[in-house]
Formats: structure tokens, C-alpha cells, sequence
């Protein structure tokens, strides 16, 4: 945690539209392009702030509640109160619904409507909840092109980009919870301390990292390196993709998940581990909001990832948090009358996650 100070005008948004002791009555959307400032308030706030940017080094920082949602057709920052809703810390979740990526559109040269290239580049989402992430349009055939995608401590349904699409690079989901994601051709995406219900794929030449994460059900496994992550599949898998894969310092469940691989594609892995061995209790089969998924203390000793840190969520370059980067407000005093000479005096306590 970093302790960070704030001018007046931020503190004053702060407390209007992102309290941590209570849900917000109104949404709030606040645009910050450079110096200048600008807040929106209801459903449709996060429209007209996204409408208003003009580059990619715009923010958009969202209160908690729910908001209809802009089609994104360029890129910008966006940050909510949290993906979930968590009283006993006093953060309230930020619910947009469907996040549908697709290029903007200009007239050539010669006259014809194309679409914008580079356009794309540099979306970054963050402690927000939404049901699906649509990247390109399935059902019209619009492909998307585009690189340095990060989604970070989100919690979705369903990630899924139309045919064509998977010619992204540079995408990283960090912190984030997945029920399903399914991946194609990939270019440099990583996953990282995340967890997935569901991940799911083919046999196509797929360079995607997965890495201290917790997954579930491989569904049709897809093509990936998967370091230092906690496999609670009990399923054994065969077929070219599984077959192409590389896995080093996994945890799993199933004792023979390897059995179609061979040795060369294999390092160090953990094989045949009960719940009550990595956990010390029983995690189930899909993500449950209240428990930690941190391994149990006797085993972090021996679950030692590929970076010297404990295999799981809770080990590598990100340990898992739900708590967005942007500030939380954990304890206000406001005074309820002025000085003599006008002064109100106001003390906030705020933290972020790095």
C-alpha cells in the first residue's frame, strides 16, 4: 500500500463520487485530460466522458454503481471502485455490462471509410465488473488489430474475440476473475494471478503465457506456457494442443493431466495434489468469492514457483488483490463548521495498490 495526498478539487470528487463507506446514490464519471478536469453524473456518465476524450493518455475514473457503456472505439484509461463488492474493506463495485471493442471508422484519400488504425492501442481497464468482453464484431465479421491491452483485477463473464481478432500483441490480464476466456492465435498475452473458470482454445500456434494463476476446467485446452500455476482440472486432456504446450512448476489435481505430453514439454510439476494438500480445505469447482485460494502455510515451503516465490496467485510479479490502483478513501473527518477566518478543516486517509 502507498499513502497518496491530493489537491482540494480531487479530495472534494473523492468524497462525492467515490466514497468507500457507502454505495454511491449517483454515478459519477470524472475525465482527466492533463490538467483540466471534467465530471459527469447518472447512468449514462461513462458515455459522455468516453465521448469527450481525445487521447490515449486520458483517464476515466468511474464511481461505484452501474453505467451503460460506451462502444470503445479508441483507446484511454479507464478505472472503477472495484470489481466486487466488499463492505468490510468499504469498496463497492463498478458494473458497466458489456465492453464491445471495435475500430473507429474515417474516409480515405480516395474517399472510402476504412478503419482507423493504431486507434486501438493502449486500452487499460481496471477494477471494474462487466459480463462479456466482445473484442471485434462476431456476427458482421469486423476483425480488430490491436496491441497493449491491459485488463487489470476486473471480473467478467466471458472474454471472446470474433474471427480474425487474435492479431493482438502486447496484452496483459493482470489480478483479473474469469469465468470463461477463449483464445486463437495470440501474439504475446499473458495472463497473470488470475483466476478462471474456464479457459478454452485450439490446436492454432497460440504464444500465450499463463502464469501464477488458478484455473479450473482447461476446457478445450488451447496451445500455452503455463508456469507456477495451481490446476484444479480433474480431467486428463489429449490432443495437439496440450501435446504443444510447455508446463513448469504446476500444481494438480489430476495425476496423469500429463500423461500426453512428453518429458521434454514438462519440468518440476506437482501431480496428483488434494485440495487439503495445497489449500488445507476444500475449494470446489468454480470461483467462490469468499475464500482466498492462498496455499496453506506448511506448503508455501515446498510450492516454489520458477521465480523463487510460492506457486499461486498469491506469488510473482503480481500478488492477487481485488483492490483497484486508483485511491480508496479509508477514513474521513470533516468538520462540521468552518473557522473564523472561512477554513473547513477536512482530514482524508486514502491508500491505492501499486
Amino acid at each position: 500500500m502507498k499513502k497518496i495526498s491530493f489537491l482540494f478539487t480531487v479530495i472534494i470528487f473523492l468524497l462525492s463520487g467515490n466514497r468507500a463507506s457507502a454505495q454511491t446514490e449517483l454515478q459519477s464519471a470524472t475525465l482527466q485530460q492533463g490538467d483540466k478536469t471534467s465530471i459527469y453524473y447518472g447512468k449514462d456518465a461513462f458515455i459522455s466522458a468516453f465521448n469527450a476524450v481525445t487521447a490515449a493518455t486520458d483517464v476515466i475514473t468511474l464511481s461505484s454503481g452501474t453505467f451503460t457503456t460506451p462502444t470503445i472505439n479508441k483507446a484511454c484509461i479507464i478505472y472503477g471502485a472495484g470489481c466486487e463488492t466488499d463492505e468490510s474493506k468499504g469498496i463497492y463495485s463498478t458494473s458497466i455490462g458489456s465492453i464491445d471493442i471495435e475500430h473507429g471508422t474515417e474516409v480515405n484519400s480516395e474517399g472510402e471509410t476504412v478503419n482507423k488504425t493504431g486507434d486501438l492501442d493502449g486500452i487499460h481497464i481496471e477494477g471494474i465488473a462487466f459480463t462479456n468482453l466482445e473484442i471485434g464484431d462476431y456476427y458482421n465479421n469486423k476483425p480488430v488489430t490491436l496491441k497493449d491491452l491491459t485488463l487489470k483485477r476486473c471480473k467478467c463473464d466471458y472474454i471472446r474475440a470474433s474471427t480474425g481478432s487474435w492479431c493482438l500483441s502486447d496484452i496483459n490480464i493482470i489480478n483479473c476473475i474469469i469465468n470463461y476466456i477463449y483464445t486463437d492465435e495470440t501474439n504475446n498475452i499473458a495472463i497473470y494471478n488470475s483466476i478462471i473458470n474456464v479457459l478454452g482454445g485450439n490446436s492454432k500456434d497460440n504464444k500465450l503465457m499463463v502464469k501464477n494463476c488458478i484455473l479450473f476446467d482447461a476446457g478445450n485446452p488451447c496451445v500455452a506456457t503455463w508456469k507456477d500455476n495451481i490446476m484444479l482440472d480433474s480431467n486428463t486432456h489429449s490432443g495437439s494442443a496440450i501435446a504443444a504446450s510447455f508446463f513448469e512448476r504446476n500444481i494438480f489435481r489430476a495425476s496423469e493431466y500429463l500423461k500426453y505430453v512428453s518429458d521434454s514439454n514438462t519440468k518440476d510439476n506437482w501431480l496428483g495434489k488434494n485440495d487439503i494438500a495445497i489449500f488445507g480445505e476444500e475449494i470446489g469447482n468454480k470461483y467462490d468469492p469468499s475464500k482466498t485460494y492462498a496455499i496453506k502455510a506448511e506448503a508455501a515451503g515446498t510450492y516454489i514457483g520458477t521465480d523463487g516465490t510460492p506457486v499461486g496467485i498469491y506469488g510473482g510479479l503480481y500478488p492477487f488483490t481485488k483492490t483497484p490502483s486508483n485511491p480508496q478513501i479509508i477514513s474521513k473527518e470533516i468538520d462540521v463548521k468552518s473557522t473564523l477566518d472561512g477554513k473547513l478543516k477536512v482530514s482524508i486517509k486514502v491508500e491505492a495498490q501499486k
